[in-house]
Formats: C-alpha cells, structure tokens, sequence
C-alpha cells in the first residue's frame, strides 16, 4: 500500500512537472517567434520551432496523463 501512494505521488509530481515545463517552452516558443519576426527572417526558426516541439511533448504527456477518459 505505501508503494502505491509513493508511486502515486511520483505521478502526480510528473504531471506538475510536465505542466510547468510545458508553459516555460511556450513562453520560449513566442519569446523565439518574435525574435525571428523582429529580425526580419534573418535569424534561424529553430529559436521557436525547438521549443515549439518540446511544447507540444509536455501538455501531450499532461493530457494523456490528465484526462478522464478511457480512450487508450
């Protein structure tokens, strides 16, 4: 029983995680967009695309983590 709750919590503290990384690299993703936009192009789309895709990685895991569906 006591695994269970640790394994629980671990969960939890994942899902937290994943969330708050999640809204660093899309400030990241818009600070970068805007950086190439303020550039006129010039600057290389990796500054937004990268952390665009991590983005997309961190708020999936907290979704497929979060949801109350029983889709699989």
């Amino acid at each position: 029983m006591i695994v269970k709750v640790t394994l629980i919590e671990n969960i939890r503290l994942m899902e937290k995680s994943a969330l708050i990384l999640g809204i660093i690299f899309l400030v990241l993703t818009v600070t970068g967009g805007g950086y190439v936009i303020i550039n006129h192009g010039q600057a290389n789309a990796g500054y937004a695309v990268v952390p665009g895709i991590w983005t997309m990685v961190c708020f999936g895991y907290y979704r497929r983590k979060n949801s109350t569906d029983n889709w699989k």
